[in-house]
């Protein structure tokens, strides 16, 4: 599960320069990826590189696995790759704001999932994928257009009917 409290200065300076070097690249290349992720073909004809595209995300994905395993372990990294994203994805239909968000919820969790760790002699890393999915949890049930119980309100019944 790895071990958030053991990371060491060095730990922490690989993984500053691979978040960093990952976050350059995709604010460089966003359009460009965002175009390949949905349209790959799109792309194709259009005479991007989408080789390169394909291979160079999963190179960024893989970097940025392996610089969180010492952190939290492989479960957790999973977790914590997939949580914020999905949580965004709920909440809004524009990829810049699922952008942002998706960071928020990260950061959020992070912060309060290391505060409680530290309250309940938990485990750090444990304690901030618990808080991403109670997020996802509420954005499931109460994000204004996915929202399961937003859905199930008769106004939303009302407003979908022609």
């Amino acid at each position: 599960f790895g071990n958030v409290l053991g990371v060491t200065a060095r730990d922490l300076v690989e993984t500053a320069i691979v978040a960093g070097g990952t976050l350059v690249i995709v604010l460089l290349k966003r359009r460009d990826l965002l175009l390949y992720c949905f349209d790959p073909n799109h792309a194709r004809t259009i005479g991007l590189p989408v080789r390169m595209l394909h291979y160079g995300l999963l190179v960024l994905l893989s970097l940025t696995i392996v610089a969180s395993l010492k952190a939290v372990g492989i479960i957790l990294v999973i977790a914590m790759l997939i949580g914020p994203g999905a949580t965004a994805y709920l909440l809004t239909d524009s990829f810049e704001r699922m952008l942002v968000i998706a960071a928020g919820i990260a950061i959020t969790a992070a912060a309060l999932g290391t505060i409680v760790s530290f309250h309940i002699d938990g485990a750090t890393g444990a304690c901030i994928v618990l808080i991403q999915a109670f997020f996802f949890l509420l954005a499931f049930l109460f994000a204004p257009q996915r929202g399961i119980l937003m859905r199930a309100r008769p106004d939303a019944i009302a407003r979908a009917e022609p």
